[in-house]
This record gives structure tokens, sequence and C-alpha cells, in this order.
């Protein structure tokens, strides 16, 4: 349970620790995983849309063909997402000079909270 003085603390605390990269680490890059995480749902379903329309178009060549039209936009979609995530990856990495070095143990973590936990 949080008392009433931590929530102070917290508030007292809040804002000190903004910096670009804490930006980028947790609003642009948590939302662009999202938007990652929710269109690879929504071609999971026209996956599934795209099944579906397979097995009842009973060899109609029409429903067939819209089918695979469903089927290849689900797949190429997709692609474009995961390529446009590894290039926004990409610019941030070398926004923040992260490219071309090894990890060092004392580098912090890649999700670093804005506002600091009392202690």
């Amino acid at each position: 349970m949080t008392s009433i003085s931590q929530i102070g603390e917290l508030l007292i605390h809040w804002g000190q620790d903004v910096t670009l990269e804490n930006v980028i680490d947790q609003r642009i890059l948590v939302a662009i995983n999202f938007f990652v995480l929710f269109s690879t749902l929504v071609a999971v379903v026209l996956i599934i849309v795209a099944g579906y329309g397979f097995m009842t178009s009973a060899g109609e060549p029409e429903k067939v063909k819209k089918a695979q039209g469903t089927l290849t936009a689900a797949i190429i979609g997709m692609i474009i997402v995961f390529l446009a995530r590894m290039i926004v990856g990409f610019t941030f990495d070398v926004i923040q000079d992260n490219v071309g070095r090894e990890p060092e143990e004392e580098d912090p973590p890649i999700y670093r909270p804005v506002t600091p936990v009392p202690q």
C-alpha cells in the first residue's frame, strides 16, 4: 500500500529525470511496440478470415481470388510493419549513439522509469 508520504516524494521527484533518452525509451518505443502488436493481431485475424474464405469458396474462382488477396495483403502488411519497426529502432539507436559499440555493464536497462521510486 502506498502511503501519502510516498506519493508526496514521487510528486517532488516527478519530472527530474526527463531526458530525450527517457522520452524515447518510455513513450515513443512503447507506442511503436503497441502498434506493432496491434497490427500483428490484425494480421492474424486477416489470415484466419482468408483461411475461412478459402474453405467456404467451394472452388469458386472469385471467392478464391478474394481470399488470396486478403492473405497476400496480411502478409505484405506485416512485412512492412516489421521493416518499419526495424528502421525506427535503428534510427533511435543512431540518435542515442548505441550503434557500433558493445554494451557495457554499467549501461542502464532499456526501460527506465521517469519517476524514480523512493527508497
